[in-house]
């Protein structure tokens, strides 16, 4: 039987290693209990950011306002393109008629011609005839061709009906219409045009699996739209093309396998017919945005975000308050435009209050980072729609010192855009 020393066999003791396992429990233990505490009184002291996405409708004021002596106005769309081709098809009619008047007397030139010369062959003896033959003289009479010149028919645009398009696609919104008005919105249409085909190649694998070469087509189109609104006194309120009009469409053909076939099948003026209604109908919606947006007082829809606050422990039915009466001014802003500016004044008010408690090095503050941020998001939207625009740009400066994300930088950055917009239509509007 051996005796002795067993760590000296690398074997380590009995009552050593049960030592270590009780101890190595009671850390576990101590851990798993530390844990929970640390959990708990986060749970407890955490405060919670509900970011919601909200949305509401505004009436966006006219970046280029009319005069509010105006309560009404008259549509009517002019086809620039029309007395141009007008002139193009008198001058094809008339060149036509030349041509055909210069075929009908060279056709009779050579008729007669051809009779005299046919009567004086008939005249000759059968002796005369023999030896014209004979002397390589062979002067049967032969009727003389005549060609008549071709004259290409110019492209012609098609002719619409002005009223129905003025009547369909004029609406100034906020404005009567009416065709005794003072006040003139005129669409005008310039026509489609287009640019010089480009021909692409490309190959494909023939049915003997040797590549094969085939031809298309490609055509860039356009068709622009100006708006104009001249007032009673002559006045011109607003001139321009439509820039969105003028950005040319492109329409592809099929590919063919010569060049010839594609030729035969894809010659602009047979294709750009087929494409002309539909992009001047489309330009006149855009052309009546675009009217709406700087003469005309639009509805448009607000996509953002409330953001409010929960916590099991501290007391935050100040945010909660707030984001109600929020909620309720967004809501109003369209039927109930005083009330929604109380409203949201209210909010206002409460976000002020809470941004002086504002600590955001306190991760465990009633307003820390977090919150500041929000509240500090929460009032720039609320500054914007209270036309308080200088608060809602100022507000941001608070945010300079902020651990901003970039999806938070990139949201200020939207806001300081829509802030300087709505700041220069709310301003252009004052004196009106």
């Amino acid at each position: 039987m051996e005796t002795g020393d067993h760590s000296k066999n690398g074997a380590t003791p009995k009552g050593q290693t049960i030592g270590k396992i009780l101890n190595n429990d009671k850390m576990k233990t101590y851990v798993i209990l530390s844990l929970m505490i640390l959990f708990f009184s986060n749970e407890i002291l955490a405060q919670k950011v509900k970011d919601d996405d909200i949305s509401f409708k505004y009436k966006r004021l006219p970046s280029n306002p009319i005069n509010k002596i105006y309560t009404s106005y008259k549509g009517e769309v002019i086809l620039s393109y029309e007395a141009d081709d007008k002139n193009k098809m008198a001058e094809y009619d008339r060149k036509k008629a030349e041509s055909d008047q210069q075929f009908k007397e060279s056709k009779k030139i050579a008729d007669e011609k051809y009779d005299k010369e046919k009567k004086e062959y008939k005249e000759k003896s059968f002796k005369e005839k023999i030896v014209d033959k004979a002397l390589g003289d062979n002067d049967k009479p032969n009727k003389e061709s005549v060609e008549k010149e071709g004259i290409k028919k110019p492209f012609i645009h098609k002719i619409f009906d002005k009223d129905f398009l003025a009547t369909t696609y004029i609406k100034l919104t906020g404005y009567e219409k009416s065709n005794n008005s003072n006040l003139i919105v005129t669409f005008v249409a310039h026509g489609v045009e287009w640019l010089e085909p480009k021909i692409n190649e490309s190959y494909t694998n023939s049915s003997t699996g040797q590549p094969k070469k085939q031809y298309s087509e490609e055509i860039k189109y356009r068709s622009p739209v100006s708006v104009k609104v001249v007032s009673a006194d002559g006045k011109t309120i607003l001139d321009e093309t439509v820039e969105k009009t003028n950005e040319y469409r492109s329409w592809s053909s099929n590919k063919y396998d010569s060049n010839e076939q594609l030729q035969a099948n894809s010659d602009p003026e047979k294709v750009i017919p087929g494409l002309e209604q539909k992009i001047l109908e489309d330009n006149l919606k855009i052309a009546n945005e675009y009217l709406n947006e700087k003469c005309g007082s639009s509805i448009m829809q607000r996509k953002t975000i409330l953001f409010n606050v929960e916590s099991k422990k501290l007391d935050y039915s100040d945010y909660q308050q707030a984001y109600i009466s929020a909620m309720e001014g967004y809501t109003l802003l369209i039927d109930n435009p005083s009330e929604a500016a109380k409203k949201l004044q209210s909010s206002i008010t409460i976000w002020e209050n809470a941004m002086k408690e504002s600590n955001p090095k306190d991760k465990k503050a009633r307003v820390n980072e977090e919150i500041t941020i929000a509240t500090v998001f929460n009032l720039a939207e609320a500054y914007m729609w209270t036309n308080d625009f200088t608060k809602a740009k100022l507000i941001f400066a608070k945010s300079s010192t902020l651990d901003l994300s970039r999806k938070e930088n990139k949201r200020i950055d939207e806001l300081k855009l829509m802030i300087d917009e709505l700041k220069l239509r709310y301003e252009a509007n004052q004196n009106m």
